[in-house]
C-alpha cells in the first residue's frame, strides 16, 4: 500500500503547467455557467422552491460535482482525466490555489462546515470509472453509489444546516437511491463507456461486458438477463427511497418541500423504466412527461404538508 506522502508526491508530478490550465479554464468556465439549469431539467426544477441562499450553494454543490463527472467522462483520454482529477484533488487540498468552482466549493465547504471528505470520496469514484468497470457484487455498486452520491446528500445536509445523524444516513440513502435510479436508466449509455454497474445475481454467472459491447443488438438471453438486474436494483433503490424518508422531518421547512419534490421526480424515473418499459433498459432513456410531473408535485406538495404534522407517538405495549 502507497503511503499518503507517496501518493501526494505521485500527484504533484502530473501537476504539468499545461493541465492546471486546462483545469483552471474548466473551472472558471463552470464558475461562470448556470451547470445545474443546463445539465440536470429535474434538480433545477427542484431547486427552484429552495430559498434563494440555500439554492446558490445547491448550485455550487452541483457545479463542483458536475465538472468532475465531466472530467471522467468527457477529456480526451483516461491519462488526460487522471491528470485534471489530480489538479482538483490538490486544489482541495490547498497544495496549488484554487479556482473557478473549486474555490467556491472550498469557502462553502468552511462556512457551512461541510468539511472536504464527501469532495475526496467523489473524486476516488470519478476515478474508478477511467478504467473498464465491471461490478460484480452488491456491495462492490454500493461502494461506488456511496462515492458517485451518497456524497452528494452529505454536502446537501451542510447546505441545508442538517446536523441530524440520522438525518444523515437518510440523505446518505437519498443518494444512493437517486444513483441507483440513474444506473438503471442508463445501461445503454454506460455500455458505450465499457461500464457495467449492475452485478449478476450470481458471482459464477458470466459478466455482460464482452457479450454485450461486441454486438450492436443484444441477444434475448442477454436483454433478459439485463431486465432482472435493473428489476432487482431498483427494487434495492424503493428501499433506499424508503429509508430517506424518515429524514424529511430533520429538513428545514423551507428546504423540505424541495428535497422532497426531487426525491419523488427521481423516484418516478425508475417507477416508469419498471411498469411502462418492463425494465428494458436498452430501450433508450427514460423520461418523466411534464405531466407526470405536475402529478408528481401535487403528491409532493401533500407528501410536505404531512411532514409537517406532529409525528404519531410510539405505540404502547399494554401489560395485563
Amino acid at each position: 500500500m502507497l503511503s499518503n506522502s507517496t501518493t501526494i508526491s505521485r500527484r504533484r508530478t502530473s501537476l504539468t503547467p499545461a493541465a492546471i490550465a486546462a483545469v483552471k479554464d474548466r473551472l472558471e468556465m463552470a464558475q461562470r455557467m448556470n451547470l445545474l439549469k443546463a445539465h440536470s431539467k429535474t434538480f433545477h426544477l427542484a431547486s427552484q422552491f429552495l430559498p434563494a441562499s440555500m439554492r446558490q450553494d445547491a448550485s455550487i454543490c452541483y457545479s463542483f460535482c458536475r465538472v468532475v463527472d465531466d472530467i471522467a467522462d468527457e477529456s480526451p483520454s483516461t491519462v488526460e482525466a487522471r491528470k485534471e482529477l489530480d489538479v482538483v484533488q490538490s486544489m482541495l487540498s490547498d497544495e496549488i490555489a484554487p479556482a473557478g468552482i473549486v474555490e467556491d466549493f472550498i469557502l462553502l465547504s468552511q462556512r457551512t462546515e461541510m468539511g472536504l471528505q464527501p469532495a475526496l470520496d467523489l473524486l476516488q469514484g470519478m476515478r474508478s470509472d477511467l478504467d473498464p468497470v465491471v461490478i460484480e457484487t452488491d456491495d462492490e455498486l454500493d461502494t461506488y453509489c456511496y462515492r458517485a452520491a451518497g456524497t452528494v446528500g452529505l454536502m446537501m445536509c451542510a447546505v441545508l444546516g442538517v446536523r441530524d445523524q440520522a438525518a444523515k444516513a437518510a440523505a446518505l440513502s437519498l443518494g444512493m437511491a437517486m444513483q441507483l435510479t440513474n444506473i438503471c436508466r442508463d445501461v445503454k449509455e454506460d455500455l458505450f463507456r465499457q461500464r457495467i454497474y449492475l452485478p449478476p445475481f450470481h458471482p459464477s454467472k458470466t459478466p455482460l461486458s464482452q457479450e454485450l459491447l461486441s454486438q450492436e443488438s443484444a441477444p434475448l438471453k442477454v436483454q433478459m438477463e439485463i431486465r432482472a438486474r435493473v428489476s432487482y436494483q431498483l427494487s434495492r433503490a424503493e428501499g433506499f427511497y424508503e429509508h430517506a424518508k424518515s429524514g424529511y422531518r430533520a429538513l428545514p421547512p423551507g428546504a423540505r418541500f424541495a428535497i422532497i419534490f426531487a426525491a419523488n421526480l427521481y423516484r418516478n424515473i425508475g417507477h416508469r423504466l419498471y411498469k411502462k418499459h418492463s425494465s428494458d433498459a436498452l430501450h433508450g432513456r427514460t423520461i418523466v412527461p411534464f405531466y407526470s410531473k405536475l402529478s408528481i408535485f401535487w403528491n409532493s406538495l401533500i407528501e410536505y404538508r404531512q411532514s409537517q404534522q406532529p409525528a404519531l407517538p410510539a405505540p404502547q405495549c399494554v401489560q395485563s
